[in-house]
């Protein structure tokens, strides 16, 4: 998971009308083909979703999980960040959306930290402005 919250496309808990409103807001700034972003999926727990806008057309693929894996369609991937690479050309998955919640978290962190965060101990701290 830490791999996950370290990702630029990762945006954990957000509705599909939220990650819709995201995708447009970027798109107004820096009209970039291919925005999308990957969240938890609300509708159905322990399940993510991968939001896409291409061509003016936002489209929402829900990544199921079964013995570990990451699974779309008929491929199954270790990870999300596998999924992702994978996948990029069958999606249209470009540009990640700006704006990805845990981004401060790892923004100014050393590498002595980071080891640290791969164990599975986080310091939390508000962004800063």
């Amino acid at each position: 998971m830490y791999n996950t919250l370290r990702a630029p496309w990762f945006f954990g808990t957000l509705s599909s009308s939220e990650a819709e409103s995201a995708l447009v807001k970027a798109h107004r700034k820096r009209s970039a083909p291919g925005l999308f972003l990957v969240r938890f999926s609300t509708s159905e727990i322990g399940c993510f979703a991968v939001t896409v806008l291409e061509h003016r057309e936002i489209k929402h693929y829900r990544i199921t999980r079964a013995d570990g894996k990451y699974l779309f369609g008929n491929n199954r991937f270790s990870t999300l960040e596998e999924l992702v690479t994978k996948c990029k050309s069958a999606l249209h998955l470009r540009t990640p959306c700006p704006g990805a919640p845990y981004g401060y978290l790892f923004a100014s962190l050393g590498k002595s930290r980071e080891s640290t965060l791969a164990d599975g101990y986080v310091e939390f701290h508000s962004p800063t402005s």
